[in-house]
């Protein structure tokens, strides 16, 4: 679906929580001439083994695809930094925001509906699973 909904060529695209690169991966293959931000959790491979080997499979699929255009920025993901990027003035065509909302500390369900209002301003379309 994400493929099919996600149109030219020039996109900035973040992929927030990307693991093992596959939609960032095939995003950039997608979008040839944009530019595919892979942001992954730094201590994700440390702190669950689900995660182990990762970032070295996002590397691979990367050499297999071509995907030049895809860059992975290992972050610790935290509260703080998300509301120091909810205050630029960075914009981008697609998030792909998969799985990584349980990574915040949310108190409250308002907590919760503030948070992702923040984070649907940062882009266009945003495709979110919770």
């Amino acid at each position: 679906m994400l493929q099919r909904e996600m149109e030219g060529d020039d996109a900035l695209v973040a992929d927030f929580g990307s693991n093992f690169g596959y939609f960032s991966v095939h995003a950039a293959a997608r979008h040839c001439r944009g530019k595919v931000f892979s942001v992954q959790r730094g201590d994700a491979e440390e702190s669950d083994a689900h995660y182990s080997g990762a970032l070295e499979h996002h590397r691979r699929m990367q050499k297999r695809y071509n995907a030049t255009n895809n860059f992975v920025c290992d972050a610790n993901m935290d509260l703080h930094r998300l509301h120091q990027f909810f205050r630029t003035s960075v914009f981008f065509d697609y998030q792909i925001v998969m799985s990584i909302v349980h990574w915040f500390p949310l108190p409250t369900q308002s907590h919760l509906v503030e948070f992702l209002g923040k984070w649907l301003t940062k882009s266009r379309v945003m495709f979110l699973e919770p």
